[in-house]
Protein backbone atom coordinates (compact mmCIF):
# COMPACT_ATOMS: atom_id res chain seq x y z
CA UNK A 1 0.00 0.00 0.00
CA UNK A 2 1.14 3.52 -0.72
CA UNK A 3 0.10 6.66 1.09
CA UNK A 4 -1.41 9.08 -1.40
CA UNK A 5 -1.76 12.17 0.77
CA UNK A 6 -0.71 13.81 4.00
CA UNK A 7 -2.45 12.88 7.20
CA UNK A 8 -5.11 15.05 8.77
CA UNK A 9 -5.44 15.52 12.50
CA UNK A 10 -9.05 15.07 13.56
CA UNK A 11 -9.45 16.96 16.82
CA UNK A 12 -13.23 16.83 16.38
CA UNK A 13 -13.14 13.02 16.47
CA UNK A 14 -10.71 13.12 19.39
CA UNK A 15 -13.16 15.20 21.40
CA UNK A 16 -15.93 12.70 20.66
CA UNK A 17 -13.68 9.84 21.77
CA UNK A 18 -13.04 11.66 25.03
CA UNK A 19 -16.80 11.77 25.65
CA UNK A 20 -17.10 8.12 24.53
CA UNK A 21 -14.55 7.07 27.14
CA UNK A 22 -16.53 8.75 29.91
CA UNK A 23 -19.60 6.74 28.96
CA UNK A 24 -17.97 3.33 28.63
CA UNK A 25 -19.13 1.92 31.94
CA UNK A 26 -17.37 -1.42 31.54
CA UNK A 27 -13.98 0.31 31.79
CA UNK A 28 -13.61 0.88 35.52
CA UNK A 29 -9.85 1.13 36.03
CA UNK A 30 -9.80 4.78 35.00
CA UNK A 31 -12.33 5.50 37.74
CA UNK A 32 -9.59 4.67 40.24
CA UNK A 33 -6.53 6.02 38.38
CA UNK A 34 -7.98 9.04 36.53
CA UNK A 35 -6.09 10.98 33.89
CA UNK A 36 -3.87 13.95 34.69
CA UNK A 37 -2.47 15.97 31.74
CA UNK A 38 1.26 16.66 31.93
CA UNK A 39 3.48 19.03 29.94
CA UNK A 40 6.45 16.69 29.52
CA UNK A 41 6.85 13.16 28.21
CA UNK A 42 9.24 12.41 31.09
CA UNK A 43 8.84 14.06 34.45
CA UNK A 44 9.56 14.01 38.16
CA UNK A 45 7.25 15.02 40.96
CA UNK A 46 7.22 15.25 44.75
CA UNK A 47 4.77 13.19 46.72
CA UNK A 48 4.11 12.87 50.42
CA UNK A 49 5.51 9.72 51.98
CA UNK A 50 2.35 8.93 53.91
CA UNK A 51 4.02 6.24 55.97
CA UNK A 52 6.45 8.82 57.37
CA UNK A 53 3.98 11.53 58.37
CA UNK A 54 4.69 12.81 61.86
CA UNK A 55 2.06 11.40 64.20
CA UNK A 56 3.42 12.64 67.52
CA UNK A 57 1.96 15.94 68.84
CA UNK A 58 3.84 19.06 67.75
CA UNK A 59 4.08 21.92 70.24
CA UNK A 60 2.46 24.84 68.42
CA UNK A 61 2.63 27.26 71.35
CA UNK A 62 5.26 29.79 70.24
CA UNK A 63 4.52 32.41 72.89
CA UNK A 64 5.35 36.04 72.17
CA UNK A 65 8.94 35.69 70.97
CA UNK A 66 9.75 32.00 70.52
CA UNK A 67 10.60 30.52 67.13
CA UNK A 68 8.03 28.30 65.47
CA UNK A 69 8.46 24.55 65.77
CA UNK A 70 8.87 22.57 62.57
CA UNK A 71 6.37 20.05 61.29
CA UNK A 72 8.36 16.95 60.41
CA UNK A 73 7.34 14.90 57.45
CA UNK A 74 9.02 13.44 54.40
CA UNK A 75 8.61 14.09 50.71
CA UNK A 76 9.83 11.59 48.21
CA UNK A 77 10.60 12.14 44.54
CA UNK A 78 8.89 9.93 41.97
CA UNK A 79 8.97 9.93 38.20
CA UNK A 80 6.98 8.90 35.16
CA UNK A 81 7.61 8.21 31.48
CA UNK A 82 4.62 8.14 29.16
CA UNK A 83 4.32 5.47 26.47
CA UNK A 84 3.07 6.08 22.94
CA UNK A 85 0.32 3.57 22.12
CA UNK A 86 -1.56 3.53 18.83
CA UNK A 87 -3.62 1.32 16.56
CA UNK A 88 -5.26 1.88 13.17
CA UNK A 89 -8.19 0.65 11.08
CA UNK A 90 -8.58 0.59 7.29
CA UNK A 91 -11.85 1.03 5.38
CA UNK A 92 -11.88 0.58 1.61
CA UNK A 93 -13.75 3.14 -0.47
CA UNK A 94 -15.99 0.36 -1.77
CA UNK A 95 -17.12 -0.48 1.76
CA UNK A 96 -17.47 3.17 2.63
CA UNK A 97 -19.85 3.74 -0.29
CA UNK A 98 -21.97 0.80 0.82
CA UNK A 99 -22.19 2.34 4.29
CA UNK A 100 -22.59 5.95 3.14
CA UNK A 101 -25.33 6.69 5.65
CA UNK A 102 -22.84 6.12 8.53
CA UNK A 103 -19.81 8.07 9.72
CA UNK A 104 -17.13 5.52 8.88
CA UNK A 105 -14.30 7.63 10.33
CA UNK A 106 -16.01 7.86 13.70
CA UNK A 107 -16.90 4.16 13.60
CA UNK A 108 -13.31 3.18 12.85
CA UNK A 109 -11.91 5.53 15.51
CA UNK A 110 -14.34 4.22 18.13
CA UNK A 111 -13.38 0.62 17.37
CA UNK A 112 -9.66 1.38 17.63
CA UNK A 113 -10.26 3.31 20.85
CA UNK A 114 -12.02 0.28 22.30
CA UNK A 115 -8.97 -1.92 21.81
CA UNK A 116 -6.62 0.71 23.22
CA UNK A 117 -8.86 1.02 26.28
CA UNK A 118 -9.11 -2.76 26.60
CA UNK A 119 -5.32 -3.05 26.79
CA UNK A 120 -5.23 -0.18 29.28
CA UNK A 121 -7.89 -1.82 31.42
CA UNK A 122 -5.80 -4.98 31.65
CA UNK A 123 -2.76 -2.99 32.74
CA UNK A 124 -4.83 -1.21 35.40
CA UNK A 125 -6.29 -4.47 36.70
CA UNK A 126 -2.80 -5.95 36.92
CA UNK A 127 -1.86 -3.05 39.19
CA UNK A 128 -4.99 -2.59 41.26
CA UNK A 129 -5.78 -6.26 41.92
CA UNK A 130 -2.18 -7.37 42.52
CA UNK A 131 -2.27 -8.81 46.04
CA UNK A 132 0.95 -10.78 45.53
CA UNK A 133 3.26 -7.77 45.33
CA UNK A 134 1.69 -4.31 45.09
CA UNK A 135 -1.01 -4.73 47.75
CA UNK A 136 0.54 -7.68 49.57
CA UNK A 137 0.55 -5.67 52.83
CA UNK A 138 -2.84 -4.07 52.17
CA UNK A 139 -5.24 -6.94 51.66
CA UNK A 140 -7.55 -9.14 53.70
CA UNK A 141 -10.06 -11.92 53.14
CA UNK A 142 -13.77 -11.30 53.71
CA UNK A 143 -15.39 -13.01 56.70
CA UNK A 144 -17.85 -15.03 54.60
CA UNK A 145 -17.95 -15.05 50.76
CA UNK A 146 -20.54 -12.58 49.50
CA UNK A 147 -22.10 -15.34 47.40
CA UNK A 148 -23.39 -16.78 50.69
CA UNK A 149 -26.24 -14.30 50.71
CA UNK A 150 -27.91 -15.28 53.99
CA UNK A 151 -24.91 -14.91 56.28
CA UNK A 152 -22.29 -12.82 54.44
CA UNK A 153 -21.39 -9.46 56.00
CA UNK A 154 -20.07 -7.27 53.16
CA UNK A 155 -20.94 -4.04 54.99
CA UNK A 156 -18.68 -5.01 57.87
CA UNK A 157 -16.00 -6.31 55.47
CA UNK A 158 -15.90 -2.96 53.68
CA UNK A 159 -16.07 -0.90 56.87
CA UNK A 160 -13.11 -2.86 58.27
CA UNK A 161 -11.16 -2.40 55.04
CA UNK A 162 -11.82 1.35 55.03
CA UNK A 163 -10.60 1.67 58.62
CA UNK A 164 -7.48 -0.29 57.70
CA UNK A 165 -6.91 2.02 54.74
CA UNK A 166 -7.21 5.11 56.94
CA UNK A 167 -4.64 3.63 59.34
CA UNK A 168 -2.36 2.79 56.40
CA UNK A 169 -2.40 6.48 55.47
CA UNK A 170 -1.85 7.66 59.04
CA UNK A 171 -5.23 9.36 58.81
CA UNK A 172 -4.31 11.60 55.87
CA UNK A 173 -7.27 10.91 53.61
CA UNK A 174 -8.89 14.33 53.21
CA UNK A 175 -9.59 15.54 49.69
CA UNK A 176 -9.89 12.12 48.07
CA UNK A 177 -12.89 9.95 47.22
CA UNK A 178 -13.38 6.40 48.48
CA UNK A 179 -14.07 4.29 45.40
CA UNK A 180 -14.84 0.57 45.27
CA UNK A 181 -14.46 -1.59 42.16
CA UNK A 182 -15.08 -5.22 41.37
CA UNK A 183 -16.32 -7.80 38.93
CA UNK A 184 -19.98 -7.54 37.94
CA UNK A 185 -20.52 -10.75 39.92
CA UNK A 186 -19.76 -8.80 43.08
CA UNK A 187 -22.70 -6.49 42.36
CA UNK A 188 -24.99 -9.48 41.84
CA UNK A 189 -23.83 -11.03 45.11
CA UNK A 190 -24.09 -7.76 47.05
CA UNK A 191 -27.66 -7.15 45.96
CA UNK A 192 -28.63 -10.64 47.08
CA UNK A 193 -27.06 -10.29 50.54
CA UNK A 194 -29.46 -9.79 53.41
CA UNK A 195 -26.78 -7.61 55.01
CA UNK A 196 -27.02 -5.14 52.13
CA UNK A 197 -30.68 -5.28 51.14
CA UNK A 198 -32.02 -3.36 54.09
CA UNK A 199 -29.53 -0.60 53.48
CA UNK A 200 -29.91 0.00 49.76
CA UNK A 201 -33.68 -0.31 49.91
CA UNK A 202 -33.67 2.79 52.05
CA UNK A 203 -31.62 4.86 49.62
CA UNK A 204 -34.15 5.52 46.87
CA UNK A 205 -37.71 5.36 45.62
CA UNK A 206 -39.82 2.21 45.59
CA UNK A 207 -39.28 1.87 41.84
CA UNK A 208 -35.49 1.69 42.29
CA UNK A 209 -35.55 -1.15 44.81
CA UNK A 210 -35.58 -3.87 42.15
CA UNK A 211 -32.54 -2.47 40.36
CA UNK A 212 -30.64 0.04 42.49
CA UNK A 213 -28.09 2.34 40.90
CA UNK A 214 -24.40 2.16 41.71
CA UNK A 215 -24.82 5.43 43.60
CA UNK A 216 -27.43 3.84 45.86
CA UNK A 217 -25.25 0.80 46.41
CA UNK A 218 -22.25 3.00 47.22
CA UNK A 219 -24.32 4.86 49.81
CA UNK A 220 -25.41 1.58 51.36
CA UNK A 221 -21.80 0.38 51.56
CA UNK A 222 -20.42 3.61 52.98
CA UNK A 223 -18.38 4.49 49.86
CA UNK A 224 -18.42 7.54 47.63
CA UNK A 225 -18.62 5.54 44.39
CA UNK A 226 -18.69 1.92 43.23
CA UNK A 227 -18.17 0.41 39.77
CA UNK A 228 -18.41 -3.12 38.40
CA UNK A 229 -17.35 -4.78 35.16
CA UNK A 230 -17.40 -8.13 33.37
CA UNK A 231 -15.26 -6.93 30.49
CA UNK A 232 -13.10 -9.68 29.02
CA UNK A 233 -9.96 -10.03 26.93
CA UNK A 234 -9.14 -13.21 25.02
CA UNK A 235 -12.13 -14.91 26.64
CA UNK A 236 -11.02 -14.20 30.22
CA UNK A 237 -12.61 -11.60 32.48
CA UNK A 238 -10.17 -8.83 33.32
CA UNK A 239 -11.38 -8.20 36.88
CA UNK A 240 -11.13 -11.21 39.20
CA UNK A 241 -14.54 -12.06 40.64
CA UNK A 242 -12.93 -13.12 43.93
CA UNK A 243 -11.61 -9.60 44.65
CA UNK A 244 -13.05 -6.19 45.50
CA UNK A 245 -10.80 -3.15 45.78
CA UNK A 246 -11.28 0.04 47.78
CA UNK A 247 -9.10 3.04 46.92
CA UNK A 248 -8.52 6.71 47.60
CA UNK A 249 -8.99 8.51 44.29
CA UNK A 250 -8.14 12.01 43.08
CA UNK A 251 -7.37 13.80 39.83
CA UNK A 252 -6.03 16.85 41.66
CA UNK A 253 -2.60 18.08 40.49
CA UNK A 254 -1.68 18.64 44.16
CA UNK A 255 0.37 15.48 44.41
CA UNK A 256 1.88 16.39 47.79
CA UNK A 257 -1.35 17.37 49.48
CA UNK A 258 -4.15 15.15 48.17
CA UNK A 259 -3.80 11.37 48.65
CA UNK A 260 -4.53 8.88 45.89
CA UNK A 261 -3.58 5.37 44.87
CA UNK A 262 -2.49 6.43 41.40
CA UNK A 263 -3.10 8.35 38.21
CA UNK A 264 -2.77 8.00 34.47
CA UNK A 265 -0.35 10.64 33.24
CA UNK A 266 -1.20 11.87 29.74
CA UNK A 267 1.31 13.88 27.69
CA UNK A 268 -0.69 16.81 26.37
CA UNK A 269 1.42 17.54 23.29
CA UNK A 270 0.95 14.08 21.85
CA UNK A 271 -2.50 13.29 23.25
CA UNK A 272 -4.84 16.28 23.16
CA UNK A 273 -8.01 15.31 25.00
CA UNK A 274 -6.14 12.00 25.61
CA UNK A 275 -6.98 10.76 22.09
CA UNK A 276 -4.99 11.81 19.03
CA UNK A 277 -6.85 10.87 15.83
CA UNK A 278 -5.36 11.07 12.33
CA UNK A 279 -6.65 9.97 8.94
CA UNK A 280 -4.93 9.51 5.58
CA UNK A 281 -5.56 8.06 2.15
CA UNK A 282 -4.08 4.90 0.66
CA UNK A 283 -4.12 3.44 -2.83
CA UNK A 284 -4.39 -0.18 -4.01
CA UNK A 285 -6.91 -0.70 -2.64
CA UNK A 286 -8.32 2.80 -2.40
CA UNK A 287 -9.44 3.68 1.06
CA UNK A 288 -8.81 5.51 4.30
CA UNK A 289 -6.77 4.70 7.37
CA UNK A 290 -7.93 5.97 10.76
CA UNK A 291 -5.34 5.92 13.52
CA UNK A 292 -5.94 6.57 17.21
CA UNK A 293 -3.03 7.28 19.52
CA UNK A 294 -2.55 8.00 23.20
CA UNK A 295 0.67 8.91 24.99
CA UNK A 296 0.19 7.99 28.61
CA UNK A 297 1.26 5.77 31.49
CA UNK A 298 -0.62 4.26 34.44
CA UNK A 299 1.32 5.25 37.55
CA UNK A 300 0.94 3.83 41.06
CA UNK A 301 1.46 6.66 43.56
CA UNK A 302 1.11 4.76 46.83
CA UNK A 303 -0.26 1.30 47.55
CA UNK A 304 -1.12 2.55 51.05
CA UNK A 305 -4.10 4.31 49.46
CA UNK A 306 -5.77 1.01 48.62
CA UNK A 307 -7.08 -2.13 50.28
CA UNK A 308 -8.09 -5.25 48.36
CA UNK A 309 -10.62 -7.72 49.75
CA UNK A 310 -10.19 -11.32 48.64
CA UNK A 311 -12.33 -14.52 48.72
CA UNK A 312 -15.30 -12.32 47.78
CA UNK A 313 -17.18 -14.81 45.59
Amino acid sequence: MGQSGSSSRRNDIGDILRENALGMGQFIGSKVMPAIPVDEQDGRFDKLAFGEVQTAPVNDNAGDSSASNEVVHEYTVDSYTTVQRRLKEFTADRSNKKMKSFDITLDDASLVQYYLMLNGEKRLADILFDVTTTFASYTSAVIIPWSTSATATPVKDIETAVLALIDQMNGMVDGAKLVGIGNRQARIDLLACTDVKDRWQGTGSKDSMANPSNDQLAEALGLDEVYFSRIAQNGSQIWDKDQFGIYLVSDSPKMKAVPRVGNTFVWKDNSPSMWNVKTWREEDPDGQWTRVQTDSVEKLITARAGHVLTSVD
